[in-house]
């Protein structure tokens, strides 16, 4: 079984992103990480965080006991070395597992 701890992040394409900027901004919602100029609408896709890296490794084994073929990974982030993998929910919208280490990041982002 796969646990999720929370939510960390969801990915949406818009096709303005000054519209969608000024609406997200009402909830205080961070500015985009990266922008893509493609115009297109919907999900890119949702991350769920897992506990630890160890368990992005058994959420692979899980889904290929469920036929759920992973389309990336496990893999390790070389900018963070966070641990993760995609998968298609049966509607075709990507999920990322994902599970973060904060090795090599300062002490300072590493403190809960």
């Amino acid at each position: 079984m796969i646990r999720p701890i929370d939510v960390a992040h969801v990915n949406l394409n818009v096709t303005d992103l000054e519209r969608a900027i000024r609406f997200y901004a009402l909830y205080k919602v961070a500015r985009p990480a990266l922008e893509d100029r493609r115009q297109r609408a919907g999900m890119n896709h949702v991350a769920l965080r897992l506990a630890s890296p160890d368990e992005v490794d058994r959420a692979a084994e899980f889904l290929a006991t469920k036929g759920i073929r992973v389309l990336k990974g496990p893999q390790t982030h070389t900018e963070d070395n966070d641990r993760y993998l995609y998968f298609e929910d049966p509607d075709g919208n990507m999920i990322e597992l994902v599970a973060s280490t904060l090795e090599g990041w300062p002490e300072r982002y590493r403190r809960a």
